[in-house]
């Protein structure tokens, strides 16, 4: 590929090209640090008459200083947070004997160290088929859509958008117990029907990289970065006509649920989604009253009892919660994902039905394609060849000048070229004008592994173009699932809250969980056929008849047992059986589905086999 030049061709957009990239953050050994104890509420030693008195004393006693010859209030300082309704125990600081100590202590189930989340990214609706008509439809036959409460774990909210308008809504459900905190930029009158709470969780935040600064920060509910209000907007907002972007992709913007409720939980800041703020915004949302929480965050995979997310969403979904995590989309490899506990509804974008293509041309002929929302007077000849430039050396390890940070970039260098910048640290928006500042005419931002294939269309300050790297179910079944991962039973007592709970039989399969997709994924050639089990209920007429048709696959015969269902009543469970024999492997993954109809009520399970290559 010649370097030397490159010419745009865009549907007057033009693009950000996005590699992706990985990089890893080592925290300073030494210090105390954040680490989130999780207790055995039970085990309360009765000269305690409060946890967060225990919680002290066990600071207290695993300290290396000698606290106890000073205030009893230093232990207390050291508390970060208590929880104590979907999640048991507290956040301390604590440097590494300590932890170590603690993780010994009376009472004591788990000791995790903070982690930092970062944030994962109006047509939704539509594109599942859930059209305003369908919408009505299924709030008017079942739930009173006004009476739910979704609470978005975010980074805030911007209550002026008119997504949150109030308009047509009743009065603030009675259970509601939350409130609108305040803040620079966010007052009480922020506050309506639609947005109905607004709190803020910084304290683990600030132990950790210090105090915000808020000369550049709001620290209240307020949304400086976008990403809360979009995805509060996508789970509840109200319908918006003729929403847009510069003209693209014009229609009615809406939620899911376009007339329940929001309450903003604002856990993320500059420097990152601390666990334990996330923690303390779960246990909160939960006495709150919310009926949904909507995280859309995520970090690296971790086991079930070393998840403080996954833990605290377990203790959410016992007091009836529903949970919706993001997948994340960001790879690398095809079926990775993160937020993978079966009692959180893991939600992932595997395809749109829309996409915002641009292109970036080589002088060597070679045309790579992108997305981009670019939409300004700044638009670049595609007859005339413009200079590339790429900031970063040779080494596979990105370097500030390669991400187009702030105050890294040469106006000698780059004025009058087209810059190649690493996706990573900073937004991709503020990269553009970080480009536009120093003089360069346009941008490609690459992913690096990382991102993998996710491609977001930004509207950006200059040319640039984006590209890739290449209920149903009880708390018992959740259990019995808990039972296959081979859990200690102190590591169980994690989630069961039980001291009793023992594993005294196997769920048949991970498999059987009654969620209404099913995944088969084969890891050798030939493959054993795949069997799981599903119930369904009738949520219709009360004698009804449903016959099931299933996909066809190249690679895989499905058989569904029995091919028929009867239902002679109203809410009546029946179940049956779906198997998968392989027949050749295949490369790509095949999608499908099987759906059951009456000849008026079709109910669809989307169905995806995978052949994973040889090791």
């Amino acid at each position: 590929m010649d370097p030397r030049g490159a010419r745009w061709t865009a549907p007057s957009l033009c693009l950000v090209l996005v590699l992706l990239l990985q990089a890893s953050i080592s925290a300073c050994a030494g210090g105390p640090k954040t680490y989130i104890v999780h207790m055995a509420a039970s085990e309360k030693p009765s000269s305690f008459d409060f946890h967060h008195e225990w919680y002290a004393s066990t600071v207290k006693s695993v300290s290396s200083a000698q606290i106890e010859a000073e205030e009893e209030e230093d232990a207390y300082a050291r508390i970060v947070y208590n929880y104590e309704t979907a999640f048991h125990g507290f956040a301390a600081r604590l440097d590494e004997d300590e932890a170590e100590r603690m993780a010994e202590a009376a009472g004591v189930l788990a000791v995790l160290p903070e982690t930092v989340l970062q944030l994962h990214t109006t047509r939704s609706p539509d594109f599942l088929g859930i059209g305003p008509e369908v919408s009505n439809r299924i709030w008017a036959s079942g739930l009173a859509d006004h009476d739910v409460v979704v609470g978005v774990l975010d980074t805030g909210i911007w209550p002026e958008s008119p997504s949150f308008s109030d308009k047509g809504l009743g009065p603030v459900p009675a259970k509601w117990k939350g409130l609108c905190q305040t803040g620079r930029g966010f007052t009480t009158a922020d506050c309506n029907r639609k947005i109905i709470g607004a709190r803020i969780f910084y304290n683990g935040y600030e132990a950790s990289s210090g105090p915000i600064n808020e000369t550049t920060e709001l620290k209240s509910p307020r949304d400086q970065d976008g990403h809360g209000t979009h995805t509060a907007a996508t789970a509840a907002g109200s319908p918006v006509p003729d929403a847009g972007l510069f003209g693209y992709a014009r229609g009615v913007a809406r939620g899911m649920a376009p007339r329940a409720r929001v309450a903003a939980y604002k856990v993320c800041w500059t420097g990152g989604c601390f666990s334990s703020d996330i923690l303390a915004a779960v246990d909160r949302a939960v006495s709150d009253g919310v009926d949904v929480l909507s995280i859309s965050l995520g970090g690296g995979a971790s086991p079930y009892y070393r998840d403080s997310l996954s833990i605290a969403s377990f203790g959410a979904m016992q007091m009836g919660v529903f949970i919706a995590c993001s997948a994340g989309n960001a790879g690398p490899d095809p079926i990775s994902l993160t937020n993978l506990s079966p009692w959180i509804t893991t939600v992932g974008a595997s395809t749109m039905d829309r996409d915002f293509p641009a292109t970036v041309t080589f002088g060597n002929g070679a045309n790579i394609t992108g997305v981009s929302l670019y939409k300004g007077r700044q638009n670049l000849s595609p007859r005339q060849q413009y200079p590339v430039v790429y900031m970063g050396g040779n080494s596979s390890i990105p370097n500030p000048r390669s991400m187009c940070l702030e105050g890294t970039l040469e106006p000698n260098a780059v004025a009058g070229k087209i810059v190649i910048c690493d996706r990573g640290i900073s937004p991709r928006v503020q990269k553009g004008q970080v480009v536009k500042e120093a003089g360069g005419i346009g941008m490609i931002l690459a992913n690096t592994a990382a991102n993998g294939e996710e491609l977001v269309a930004d509207s950006h300050l200059l040319p640039a173009v984006a590209v890739g790297e290449s209920e149903g179910v009880a708390a018992k079944k959740y259990l019995e699932f808990l039972c296959t991962q081979n859990l200690t039973p102190t590591q169980l007592k994690g989630f069961t809250k039980n001291s009793n709970m023992t594993c005294k039989g196997s769920f048949s399969s991970p498999g059987d969980l009654n969620y209404p997709a099913i995944s088969a994924v084969f890891t050798d050639q030939p493959s054993t056929p795949l069997a799981v089990h599903r119930t369904v209920t009738n949520v219709g007429p009360p004698s009804s008849t449903y016959h099931v048709k299933v996909t066809k696959f190249k690679g895989a015969d499905v058989i569904v047992e029995p091919s028929t269902l009867h239902f002679s009543s109203a809410n009546q469970k029946l179940a049956y059986k779906v198997t998968v024999r392989t027949k050749a492997a295949q490369k790509t993954p095949e999608y499908g589905a099987l759906s059951w109809s009456d000849g008026v009520h079709v109910v669809r399970s989307p169905l995806v086999l995978t052949w994973l290559p040889p090791m």
